[in-house]
């Protein structure tokens, strides 16, 4: 509901020429996938994913890429325990924003929350790069993803990469996620 209030009152549109903190960078959005947006998002704002691996059994697979969330309700009510999820590491980010680095000005990743390994393998490759951002989202899931869309609509306008930074960190802190199960089963599963 949220995502869909945001659709509806921030369409993509041209941002000011000549206001303070807006500039012609380009400017390019990530995010880890835990934030749920949906591929008509992802490719509406023009944002990039990395995604987290998901353990069902002995078998590793890559959340929206090779594993989808009906994947793993099948997977669990088949009989199969709970799956288990791991971050991207080192590595696989340092790839993930290499091309990124080099095709744009900036690039601002919107990571889950800094208690995960997420945010901390993807700053610590952050490092290997002079235009790279790693802000920490304070969040999970669609409150995660709202900041990454209020980031994809700021680089949208033209804001600096340091203004939507900053706007970003204030923001954060103001996003609460809350959420209704509708079946206890899985929670009681983990």
């Amino acid at each position: 509901m949220i995502i869909q209030d945001f659709e509806e009152t921030n369409a993509l549109r041209p941002g000011p020429a000549n206001r303070r903190g807006v500039s012609n960078m380009k400017i390019k959005i990530t995010a880890d996938s835990t934030c749920d947006l949906s591929e008509e998002l992802l490719k509406k704002w023009d944002i990039a994913l990395m995604p987290m691996h998901i353990l069902m059994g002995e078998d590793s697979y890559l959340d929206g890429v090779t594993v989808h969330p009906a994947d793993v309700f099948a997977y669990v009510n088949q009989g199969g325990k709970m799956p288990k999820s791991a971050a991207a590491n080192l590595v696989e980010y340092t790839e993930f924003f290499a091309p990124f680095a080099k095709e744009y000005d900036a690039v601002i990743h919107i990571s889950v929350s800094k208690l995960s390994s997420c945010f901390q393998n993807a700053r610590l490759a952050a490092g290997e790069f002079e235009n790279v951002c790693v802000m920490d989202s304070q969040n999970i899931c669609t409150g995660q993803g709202y900041l990454v869309l209020k980031a994809a609509k700021w680089a949208a306008d033209g804001l600096t990469a340091r203004a939507i930074q900053m706007k970003l960190q204030s923001l954060a802190k103001r996003v609460e996620l809350s959420f209704v199960l509708d079946r206890l089963d899985f929670m009681a599963k983990s």
